[in-house]
């Protein structure tokens, strides 16, 4: 009998589970990875993939990771037949930041020197913090402290007095024992000069002294960098990236760039820009963000991102937001949710082996989700490359391409409106693309070209707000339906939208079809049990007697508790207190 009745309970737990955990996603039957590669070296010729470099560069280190070295060096020739080598940027006549960061990344990894380009990008950056940036020194003694830098052709020192970590030399509407690095070495230096280095000496103040460079916006503050040395150099992190040289601050070309240097090992970095433009609730920033973060703030941007996963692993069913989402899981170690949406981008690939007949999306998720695919392809060829895709340089009407879904080959027309006379003249259609020499972040004016992320000095703030039941699909939800005019956005799951804008989880068969079975096996093992087991009545008083098995009770016992340890704070940190302190005293004066 008990047998009997541990038999149902292993039955009824073995269907609770087998309800409860969903299936695994197989791979479709018809997708290809060999096919994918074939589809791509198939657009090009002599290495040109659509004309592009990002997508070149894509494709190049897709083919370099499957072993395809013939393919991979002939893309990377067409990418430094484009170099301008006056100025080691790319494309030639026509130079662009993220184009020459991504240029500088396939040479980075073919051995190829990449300083010039390193130079070009630093020399192109914009002053985007403008904020107080001061210098603190921590020391008993007196003395001086000789800062250096580079100013054009120029190499520039300053000798500072230095009084028991005041600053004689240098006042203001700030503490005595903060020294302003953008007012009192010269004036405007820091915002001139974005990413400038500074060779800091204080030897002459003995070897405990401690160096800290500190950014102040309104009543934050962060230690940029401390050394517990009387010498240190640092990089003021105050840059963003334009589109082209020097122009307005555009967080998508600042983000690309910064992941590439940050990959190449590159010391130049807006990392502090982005940091304060990123939106958590976009699958890109947070991937990229994480990859270009080397503090412990990049598990942040991890833990972020997850959330935003589909529950069929894609992200926003977006490929190139999912793509970019498996680099990011991969380094990390979330392997599940990785694989999770490789297995989404596994359903998404065409007959033909692309994914959405567009270039720089296959060459992307071959580069993402499929390094280690075992290829056959032909040997490269020459010619003038195929045409009828996204990517190839013509704006096909025929495929329905416009500037909204290609834009690389449709771009919205434009006409000469830009009239240089120092005035932004929105009015007009000038904005910060067209028209650099008068619309520039910073002009209090919010053109066309600008938005809170790339400009907070000119635009307000955007951010993006959720609303669930307007119909309109938004943010991290998964469908919205209106329930007035029961209309509104459920394709990714058509009559299963959840009143919290979430699709409910489909099953093979209703629930209660479960319960039901459940039910009928536990009655028919019921009836079994009572058929086998009809004896005549025992004697009255006589019953089975089973001892129960020994158990052995968990020991409990005391633990003391540890003292609790006294927290200290370094002197550092005690001196960055009063000194925050007396800020705050002097902010309450003014």
């Amino acid at each position: 009998m008990k047998k009997a009745v541990n038999l149902v309970f292993v039955i009824i737990n073995l269907i609770i589970i087998s309800i409860s955990i969903p299936a695994q996603t197989a791979p479709p039957p018809n997708f290809d990875s060999n096919k994918g590669y074939n589809w791509l070296v198939s657009q090009s010729r002599n290495g040109d993939y659509g004309n592009d470099i990002m997508t070149t560069a894509f494709a190049v280190m897709a083919l370099k990771n499957v072993g395809a070295i013939d393919h991979a060096q002939q893309a990377l020739d067409f990418i430094k037949s484009k170099e301008d080598t006056s100025k080691h940027c790319w494309p030639q006549g026509s130079c662009k930041i993220k184009d020459t960061a991504f240029a500088l990344w396939v040479l980075n990894d073919f051995g190829e020197d990449t300083t010039g380009g390193e130079e070009y990008l630093r020399d192109s950056m914009t002053s985007a913090l403008r904020d107080n940036w001061f210098l603190e020194v921590v020391t008993s003694n007196n003395g001086t402290c000789k800062i250096s830098y580079t100013r054009g052709d120029n190499n520039i020192e300053k000798t500072v007095a230095v009084n028991q970590g005041k600053f004689p030399g240098c006042t203001g509407n700030f503490p005595n024992t903060f020294f302003n690095l953008n007012t009192c070495l010269e004036s405007n230096l820091l915002n001139n000069n974005p990413s400038i280095e500074l060779d800091i000496n204080c030897n002459e103040l003995g070897p405990s002294t401690i160096i800290s460079v500190i950014y102040n916006s309104g009543s934050n503050y962060y230690i940029i960098k401390e050394a517990t040395s009387s010498r240190d150099k640092v990089i003021i992190e105050n840059g963003c990236f334009g589109n082209s040289a020097g122009g307005s601050c555009n967080f998508e070309a600042t983000l690309y760039t910064n992941w590439i240097l940050s990959t190449i090992g590159s010391d130049v970095t807006t990392f502090l820009w982005l940091r304060n433009n990123y939106d958590k609730l976009k699958t890109l920033d947070n991937a990229l963000m994480y990859l270009i973060a080397r503090d412990a703030s990049r598990e942040q941007f991890i833990i972020d991102l997850k959330p935003l996963q589909k529950n069929d692993g894609s992200f926003n069913r977006v490929i190139f937001d999912t793509a970019f989402a498996i680099l990011a899981l991969s380094d990390s170690g979330n392997i599940e949710e990785a694989q999770a949406a490789v297995s989404w981008l596994q359903t998404r690939q065409n007959a033909d082996g692309s994914w959405e007949n567009n270039l720089l999306k296959t060459a992307l998720v071959l580069y993402a989700a499929f390094p280690d695919a075992v290829v056959s392809l032909p040997p490269p060829i020459g010619g003038e490359p195929p045409t009828g895709f996204c990517g190839d340089g013509i704006c096909n009407a025929e495929n329905l391409e416009n500037n909204q879904n290609c834009p690389s080959d449709c771009p919205t027309e434009t006409t000469e409106v830009c009239q240089v006379n120092g005035v932004c003249e929105t009015s007009e259609g000038e904005d910060s693309f067209n028209c650099e020499q008068d619309c520039t972040c910073g002009d209090a004016i919010c053109d066309s070209s600008e938005s809170y992320s790339s400009c907070p000095e000119d635009c307000q703030s955007e951010e993006p707000t959720a609303f669930c039941g307007n119909g309109i699909l938004e943010a991290t939800e998964e469908c919205d339906i209106d329930p007035t005019t029961e209309t509104g956005e459920d394709s990714s799951c058509p009559g299963r939208c959840q009143a919290d804008c979430t699709c409910a989880e489909k099953r093979g068969f209703p629930w209660w079809i479960s319960i039901f079975i459940v039910l009928a096996l536990i009655g028919v093992i019921i009836y079994y049990i009572k058929t086998r087991t009809s004896k005549p009545s025992e004697k009255p008083g006589l019953k089975t007697f089973m001892p129960k098995s020994p158990f052995e009770v968990p020991k409990t016992g005391y633990r003391p508790t540890p003292p609790s340890q006294p927290t200290f704070k370094s002197k550092v940190e005690d001196e960055l207190e009063k000194s925050i302190d007396e800020a705050k005293k002097l902010l309450k004066k003014i």
